[in-house]
């Protein structure tokens, strides 16, 4: 019997021609599908290179890694394909957290690739980087948002109004079209919130999605007046050109959608993944994502203004500081936090796109974080966003396990949520200098900036704060004096009392359950409270800046311990403390407004009046009347007021 190996070598040709054609149309599905077809045919280390590389653009690592491993093992002679299987092999294993797996095997391989060295050394180094990184976790947890959210095809730009209402896009939809194959496109849903549970999500109406384009990338801003969204075509090269779009919200409805300017939109080019913010009296403030010439490279993070009539400014470049020559995208600015939050693919990370995080003050970035695991992943994560009730909702898309898959691989995009997990100290007090902003809930989130949001929301976030109580440690400031004012300065005197938690715990050796109290106070009452005051501060300090006169109500309290003459001078030591915090804050930046009297106090010294007769006033029993949680509960300060008068 004869075997035709002409034809099969034709048939074999033609698949992997097929399949290169498909990579070529960004079609990894079927272009696994001709090569594994052809590879039945004729093996070979080059087209076990293409299929790795086709299961690498759908993100499935380990597929993607066998085929990398089977391509390696078959590279004979050919170098070039020995390295590029070698070190994209690391670069996946870095990506699944198989740190040293990946470091064995190019220092293995280290002697066969002294031609591209430089590329190595690169890999090796982010290697180590991303172990590090993996080294100092966070607590919080990234929680998949479900089926009702979430399905096969890829959910992105999730943007949430309040705790009630989630603006998203789904690529669940197929085109109609009877001249075509049908395509999967893009549009922009809709689901309301009851009781931490999405409703089944809604189209939103044509004003918005246009049939005739893929509609995506919602971002609401922070006062709920306007949507700006993507709008996108394919061109002659299967790439996708996007365009940004504005709806303004009237009459209980989003009216028709309009195209911003062409500088914006310039043609050729992508202007997508829009972030609108507010912008105090100049109106708003537009990031978003470009290819446009004069960036640092690929995409880059854009912003423009906005003013109220609705014009828009010419758009520039978010800077160095941000981009880089790799992607940068989904730009999201925090207005509470003063915070631009942005997804970048650059190597000094876990793999593929990290979320990246800087402090974006006064308008001017500064240095960039990497928030580390499980934030982020060896996966893409992207589009950080963050709503403004309270408390605060935030969400993540990724494309990491358990996203939901579509045939095999983790081609696709789903939402999920982050959750702070409490942060338990076993044996000390929470340390003020090192609680991660990040990992913080709303209250506890230093707001450096929120001058762009509208003073109803300002004064909403402020009244979550009061009555704000800040706590003394026994006799202190000044002990053992009938002053009424102190030279003492109140954040000096939280850090002492902070390191006094043993010397409490210690009066009460046989009584546990009164250390771990102690020890619950300290955390969430001293040290937490005054966490709270600096972000009350920064809140207030945006408020003069803006115009506003405030006035606030200050009361001092005491322990029933010495007598009530002594006490309500105390009490007015304690208050002068805060005064002091005040004039000293941030370099004395609140000092010109104490005297100007646009920053005024209320004072309220009420010794031990407010006091409940169950506290221990025996000199005696000090056990009882200064080192019990409930002696130490009485000796405070509270701000229990705010005033505001508009300029």
């Amino acid at each position: 019997m004869c075997i035709n190996t002409h034809s099969y070598a034709q048939s074999a040709a033609a698949l992997e021609h097929a399949g290169d054609h498909s990579m070529q149309q960004k079609d990894p599905y079927a272009a696994i599908s001709f090569y594994t077809q052809s590879n039945t045919f004729n093996t070979s280390a080059s087209l076990s290179y293409k299929i790795a590389e086709a299961y690498n653009m759908l993100h499935d690592y380990p597929n993607a890694l066998f085929w990398y491993n089977s391509a390696t093992t078959n590279a004979g002679n050919d170098h070039s394909l020995l390295i590029n299987a070698i070190l994209k092999s690391a670069e996946l294993l870095k990506c699944l957290g198989r740190f040293k797996e990946a470091e064995q095997l190019l220092l293995m391989q280290k002697e066969f690739a002294k031609t591209d060295s430089i590329r190595l050394n690169k890999i090796l180094h982010g290697i180590k980087y991303a172990e590090q990184l993996n080294s100092d976790s966070i607590s919080i947890q990234v929680n998949h948002t479900g089926e009702i959210i979430n399905s096969p095809y890829s959910e992105v730009a999730p943007t949430a109004l309040g705790d009630s209402v989630i603006y998203f896009s789904s690529m669940r939809f197929f085109t109609k079209s009877k001249t075509e194959n049908k395509k999967l496109t893009s549009k922009i849903l809709v689901s309301k919130i009851e009781n931490n549970t999405f409703a089944t999500p809604e189209i939103v109406s044509s004003m918005i999605n246009s049939p005739k384009f893929n509609n995506a990338n919602p971002s609401i801003s922070p006062d709920h007046k306007l949507m700006i969204f993507n709008r996108c075509l394919e061109d002659d090269e299967n790439n996708l050109i996007c365009t940004l779009w504005e709806s303004k919200y009237k009459d209980k409805q989003w009216q028709s959608a309009v195209i911003l300017p062409d500088n914006i939109n310039l043609p050729k080019y992508t202007s997508t993944q829009p972030c609108i913010t507010t912008n105090g009296n100049e109106g708003y403030l537009l990031f978003y994502s470009s290819d446009c010439p004069n960036g640092y490279g690929k995409h880059d993070i854009w912003l423009v203004k906005r003013n109220p009539e609705g014009a828009y400014s010419t758009p520039l470049n978010a800077g160095a500081l941000i981009n880089s020559t790799d992607e940068e995208v989904t730009p999201f600015y925090d207005a509470m936090t003063d915070t631009l939050y942005f997804s970048s693919d650059r190597e000094d990370g876990l793999g593929g796109f990290d979320l990246l995080a800087t402090s974006y003050k006064n308008k001017i970035p500064q240095k960039t974080v990497h928030p580390g695991p499980p934030i982020n992943s060896g996966y893409n994560d992207l589009y950080y966003t963050a709503n403004y009730a309270a408390p605060r909702s935030r969400y993540l898309v990724s494309n990491r396990p358990p996203a939901k898959q579509l045939n095999e691989g983790t081609c696709c995009y789903d939402i999920f949520n982050l959750k702070d997990i409490p942060i338990v100290k076993k044996d000390s007090v929470v340390q003020i200098s090192t609680i991660s902003i990040i990992s913080l809930p709303l209250d506890q989130i230093p707001l450096d900036s929120i001058s762009h949001l509208p003073v109803d929301i300002i004064m909403d976030k402020l009244s979550t704060l009061l009555p704000l109580r800040l706590y003394f440690d026994n006799d202190f400031p000044d002990p053992r004096t009938r002053k009424s004012i102190t030279s003492s300065i109140f954040d000096g005197l939280t850090s002492a009392y902070l390191q006094k938690l043993p010397e409490y715990q210690n009066a009460h050796k046989k009584d546990t359950l009164e250390q771990q109290n102690l020890k619950t106070f300290f955390n969430d009452s001293v040290a937490v409270n005054f966490l709270k005051l600096g972000n009350f501060t920064a809140v207030i300090y945006e408020l003069l800046q803006s115009g506003h006169r405030l006035q606030l109500k200050l009361q001092g309290c005491a322990s029933p311990l010495a007598d009530n003459a002594y006490n309500l001078t105390l009490s007015e030591r304690r208050i002068s403390s805060l005064k002091n915090y005040w004039q000293h804050w941030n370099t004395g930046k609140l000092k010109e407004y104490i005297q100007s009297e646009m920053f005024v106090f209320y004072d309220n010294p009420a010794g031990e009046q407010l006091a409940t007769n169950k506290v221990s006033d025996r000199l005696d029993n000090k056990a009882a009347s200064v080192y019990s949680v409930s002696a130490a509960l009485e000796r405070r300060i509270e701000v229990t007021e705010i005033s505001l008068q508009k300029p």
